[in-house]
């Protein structure tokens, strides 16, 4: 797999369904999902999508995870070449949506957590894209992979010295006294 490719869809998907959604947004946004709402059943009360101050404690309806992760197909639709890009990009949308709407259709989501999750996805796709592809003077595979190994080489020295910083700390202990009286 080419290099940029293989970062463009790591990045997104760290980045887009696993750290802005899953772990910020719904775990702090606090509106809770329908089959909660008291319109629907639930006891909490109500909220719009723009209200971050609802009863959910963790887990909440905004924005949906399975629908940021339907959305990240687009991720990889965009990297089929020709014609059939357009068909892949046609089929990742509609595999998002139908995602989305089992999970609004469960009670698990309102309409617009789907909808706010595509365009969080959509837009950290085409903004990566543009960085990695589409911009004048976008780095090449080997520039990429030559960052990667760089920085691989980097979190490695780091690990190491880590590693030896412990076992100097751990070597240099006292031993506690011995406990006695049994």
């Amino acid at each position: 797999m080419p290099a940029r490719a293989a970062v463009l869809l790591a990045f997104t998907m760290a980045v887009g369904p696993g750290l802005l959604v899953n772990g910020i947004l719904k775990q702090e946004w606090g509106r809770p999902r329908p089959v909660h709402v008291d319109t629907f059943g639930g006891r909490d009360a109500f909220k719009s999508w723009y209200q971050t101050d609802g009863t959910c404690p963790g887990n909440c309806s905004f924005v949906s995870g399975e629908g940021a992760l339907g959305f990240w197909m687009t991720a990889p639709a965009s990297l089929v070449p020709g014609p059939a890009g357009a068909v892949a990009m046609v089929a990742a949308v509609a595999f998002a949506s139908v995602a989305g709407g089992l999970r609004i259709a469960f009670g698990g989501h309102f309409f617009t957590d789907v909808v706010f999750s595509g365009v969080l996805v959509i837009v950290l796709v085409v903004l990566t894209r543009y960085v990695l592809y589409d911009r004048k003077r976008a780095p090449s595979d080997a520039a990429v992979e030559l960052a990667i190994g760089r920085a691989g080489l980097k979190l490695r020295t780091l690990i190491q010295r880590t590693w030896r910083g412990v076992g100097r700390r751990v070597r240099h202990r006292p031993l506690p006294p011995p406990r006695t009286g049994l």
